[in-house]
């Protein structure tokens, strides 16, 4: 009787040791999980920002406007100063040979003018390095979205 009652007592801290590792196991992937999914929104977020500045683009706005546009519609995590995002802004009548899109010459109000004719292809590519990458990630990525539309 004394024997079985020494032995249950090992089970209980062996099953205490058995719980808090699965325990920590499955924290780790919860939380590796959320912040995956973090990653995933700000890759999306870049998308959806690109293409409004290529929509944009394409209705007539100009460039500081096009910009605005997306960042009135943006809800991520991506920060709002675009000092992390870069927009390499053309356009092409063939598609095959572009030209930047910037006008040197500011429209009323500093704004940039969109020289691209109508009926011509503009293309907006977006790359954006994450400030605020998981530290358990090994490598920060480079985020990078391009959209082409045409010129109304």
């Amino acid at each position: 009787m004394k024997a079985t009652r020494r032995n249950r007592r090992r089970e209980r801290g062996a099953m205490i040791i058995d719980v808090a590792i699965g325990f920590s196991v499955i924290l780790f992937l919860v939380f590796f999980f959320i912040q995956t999914s973090l990653v995933f929104q700000d890759y999306e977020t870049l998308n959806n920002m690109t293409r409004e500045v290529a929509r944009g683009l394409a209705s007539g706005d100009s460039i500081s406007g096009a910009k605005a546009r997306a960042y009135n519609w943006d809800v991520g995590t991506i920060p709002h100063p675009d000092t992390n995002i870069q927009f390499t802004l053309d356009h092409s009548s063939d598609g095959t040979s572009w030209t930047d899109i910037a006008d040197t010459t500011p429209v009323a109000g500093g704004n940039t003018s969109n020289n691209a004719a109508p009926g011509e292809l503009v293309r907006v590519r977006t790359s954006y390095n994450p400030t605020n990458f998981p530290h358990f990630y090994t490598v920060t990525p480079t985020f990078r979205a391009a959209a082409i539309m045409r010129r109304e």
